[in-house]
This record gives structure tokens, C-alpha cells and sequence, in this order.
């Protein structure tokens, strides 16, 4: 197993998106897409996945909105870092 940290688009109905996805944003679109999707189906159709985060050793775990920002967060501040350091 990796130790690498992992994102997937679940739900309990929907069940697994199938990826195994690096980075937030691709997991996030993934739900996008979803529910694009489901609701292109009409009737009232859509998706029940979230975001979901696969740490070594822990399983899977919900993500709640505003951990979603803050890992974006994250994420942009280090980039920022990365790119000054340049």
C-alpha cells in the first residue's frame, strides 16, 4: 500500500467513483461531474457523492466543506511558497 494520501468521489447510493484520485481538485470535479450527470437525467435524479480522503492505515473519511477549503488553502500557500522559492 502507498503512503500516499488519496481522494475518491463516494456514496452511499452512487457507491465509488472507481479513481483514485491524487489531487482534491481532480476528486472534487470528479463530484461535479456526477452530479452534472445524474441531474442531465432529470426526474429529480442526483448524486449523492462527496469527497472522501484515504489516509495509510485509516480507511476512508468524509470530507466536510470547509475541510475542502482548507485543504485548498493549503495547497495554494504552498504553491505560492514553491513558486517564490524559485
Amino acid at each position: 500500500m502507498s503512503n500516499r494520501r488519496t481522494y475518491e468521489a463516494r456514496g452511499s447510493v452512487r457507491g465509488a467513483c472507481g479513481h483514485s484520485h491524487v489531487t482534491l481538485r481532480a476528486a472534487v470535479a470528479c463530484c461535479e461531474k456526477d452530479a452534472n450527470g445524474c441531474a442531465s437525467l432529470g426526474g429529480g435524479a442526483y448524486s449523492d457523492r462527496v469527497v472522501t480522503l484515504r489516509t495509510p492505515g485509516n480507511g476512508w473519511d468524509e470530507l466536510t466543506p470547509d475541510e475542502i477549503a482548507n485543504l485548498e488553502s493549503e495547497y495554494m500557500s504552498a504553491r505560492v511558497r514553491k513558486e517564490r522559492g524559485k
